[in-house]
């Protein structure tokens, strides 16, 4: 089981649990595109809301992944009047972004999944209030293209 994060203090944290077999201080984007194929299941919780653009980190997934892998991740979900926006992501007041459901889909089909499944969840509560979003799950079907 290995884990990536930007964060030092985060990273700490995770080898205290011992949970983890192997832990990177690096970027997501670059650690996928340094592991090819190497991946049965990618789950990345959480921190899809660091990101507008969700293409490039959902094609270095799918490159990471082996044939027939598996990517598990969340995302905040945008209200109804951001679906509208053309991006299909907007940057929340939060200052995180968040997703609507029809640019998650077609991010991951132009990455190359399939059998892609949707959840709206809360994922937290923040001030009392549920923070609604998505758990997506999502198949590559056959080996990428390196």
């Amino acid at each position: 089981l290995g884990g990536v994060d930007l964060c030092t203090k985060m990273l700490s944290h995770a080898r205290r649990t011992s949970a983890y077999d192997d832990l990177s201080e690096m970027e997501l984007v670059q650690f996928l595109e340094l592991h090819p194929q190497q991946f049965d299941l990618i789950t990345i919780i959480d921190t899809f809301i660091y990101f507008g653009e969700l293409i490039s980190p959902m094609s270095a997934a799918a490159r990471a992944l082996k044939p027939a892998g598996h990517l598990f991740f969340t995302v905040e979900l945008a209200a109804e009047s951001s679906e509208k926006r053309p991006a299909g992501f907007a940057l929340d007041t939060t200052g995180r972004f968040v997703h609507s459901q029809a640019y998650i889909n077609h991010s991951l089909i132009d990455a190359g999944f399939v059998e892609i499944e949707t959840s709206i969840i809360e994922l937290r509560k923040e001030r009392g209030e549920p923070v609604i979003g998505l758990l997506v799950s999502a198949k590559i079907a056959n080996a990428m293209v390196l």
